[in-house]
């Protein structure tokens, strides 16, 4: 009896250490293709700017440059749709806030030569030194996580984000649309990205409760700003809590976000 179960035991051992080798062998497999995919997504693309694996992980979770291209011109794409469906002039300034390295903002200028001004902003330093260096020429600005931009008042007739406010407490929601009101000229528009409706199934039934009656849920798992702090903002807290001050509040269901994305304008003079 002793030696059979001695038998077993090391049968499942050594099932353990081949499917341990297996699956290190599909993971390097695995990184192996996309690093020659990312190759090819560079020759077959000489024009756009890819960053540097490291960058894009943090900003991104993944270094998938065939998703980093395809997303960044489908929501630059909507970026520039959802502005012309709000105004017809030229000479735009139009700033992202948190571009990352450069995903969406380095398309704009070939998809809308209405903009004069186009800035990027971010709190990874590291990032804008590589848009400065590798899109220079936009314009690009670091910050902290709490505000202001170094921007002026009324400076900017639109200002939009992609999921930027997902990741921040509701503090930094406040303190940040605040700031984006500041920036906006009277009638100027705000764009922004939140983890909404269909992200139900991650909230607990206590939370969804409170989400559903406008409140933020919280999900501090990681640091505040990065990829692992999560929050969830619904319909309520949008309009009633948030953007309260904003004129024209919208919620875009056409959007090619995976996110939730509201429109608003700042109030007229």
């Amino acid at each position: 009896m002793g030696q059979r179960m001695k038998a077993a035991s090391d049968l499942v051992h050594i099932l353990f250490r081949v499917a341990g080798q297996l699956g290190r062998t599909l993971l390097n497999r695995a990184k192996q293709g996309l690093v020659s995919e990312n190759c090819r997504m560079r020759q077959d693309n000489p024009a756009v700017r890819f960053p540097p694996c490291d960058l894009s992980t943090t900003a991104l979770n993944h270094c998938d440059y065939r998703l980093y291209l395809d997303s960044g011109l489908a929501h630059a794409q909507f970026v520039v749709e959802t502005i012309r469906s709000h105004t017809d002039a030229r000479d735009l300034a139009v700033c992202e806030w948190g571009c990352g390295p450069g995903r969406v903002i380095q398309h704009l200028p070939q998809l809308d030569d209405g903009i004069a001004r186009l800035v990027g902003t971010d709190r990874h330093h590291a990032t804008i030194d590589w848009c400065r260096q590798n899109l220079p020429h936009l314009e690009f600005l670091s910050h902290g996580m709490h505000p202001p931009l170094t921007l002026a008042n009324n400076s900017m007739d639109v200002v939009y984000c992609c999921a930027v406010f997902s990741h921040l407490a509701e503090p930094l929601h406040h303190a940040w649309v605040t700031e984006i009101l500041r920036l906006l000229r009277p009638g100027g528009l705000l764009i922004a990205s939140f983890h909404g409706n269909r992200y139900e199934d991650r909230m607990a039934a206590t939370e969804l409760d409170d989400y559903r009656n406008g409140g933020l849920v919280v999900h501090p798992k990681g640091r505040e700003g990065e990829t692992d702090f999560v929050s969830f903002a619904g319909d309520r807290f949008v309009r009633e809590h948030l953007l309260n001050l904003f004129d024209n509040i919208t919620r875009l269901d056409n959007a090619p976000f995976l996110q939730t994305v509201w429109a608003a304008t700042a109030p007229a003079a």
